[in-house]
């Protein structure tokens, strides 16, 4: 329940939330954490594993890209070259670190 009480703990009754949890197998009763954040209305979960079978029956499967070189670079405004390649493979292609303003925030 460590994971149900952290995050239930970090919510506030007025704002809405999407609550990401991945590899989710990995927390001692996640169904447990699942489920209780699963009934509050303000809450949306998205879970991730990689047991193809721990969820089976109840998920919506989102397919999720990253972003390719010359959309990454179009986003900079600039053209490919190796700092920007080299910032597009160490940092994420994944369209959320775009908004990541430091190295701290991209290395969580």
């Amino acid at each position: 329940m460590k994971l149900y009480n952290y995050v239930n703990n970090k919510i506030k009754d007025n704002d809405m939330y999407c609550v990401f949890l991945d590899e989710v197998q990995n927390v001692y009763e996640f169904e447990k954490a699942v489920d209780g954040l699963y009934i509050k209305k303000n809450l949306d979960e998205y879970i991730t594993g990689s047991n193809a079978y721990l969820l089976s029956g109840r998920y919506i499967e989102f397919k999720m890209f990253p972003l390719s070189l010359k959309e990454y670079a179009n986003y900079y405004k600039q053209d490919g070259d190796e700092k920007l390649y080299l910032k597009y493979i160490n940092n994420s292609s994944l369209p959320y670190a775009l908004k990541l303003e430091s190295q701290d925030e991209v290395d969580k």
